[in-house]
């Protein structure tokens, strides 16, 4: 498969909250879209796809120094 570039889209959020001045957790969901992809060239790879797009989403904790 050749290399190209595809327009996509990537969009989402997080929050971040601290249970004192070191210690926090957060959250972040996002949402990515490739348009323009042809997924027949995905299938000789041994992928195969409807469509491609997807969320994704992440925790974390964080700390302060």
């Amino acid at each position: 498969m050749r290399a190209k570039t595809l327009f996509t889209i990537n969009f989402g959020g997080g929050v971040a909250y601290f249970f004192n001045k070191h210690i926090g957790a957060r959250g972040d969901l996002r949402y990515f879209r490739a348009n323009g992809l042809n997924l027949n060239d995905l299938e000789a790879s041994g992928l195969t796809f409807n469509r491609f797009d997807f969320w994704r989403a992440g925790v974390g904790a964080t700390f302060t120094f």
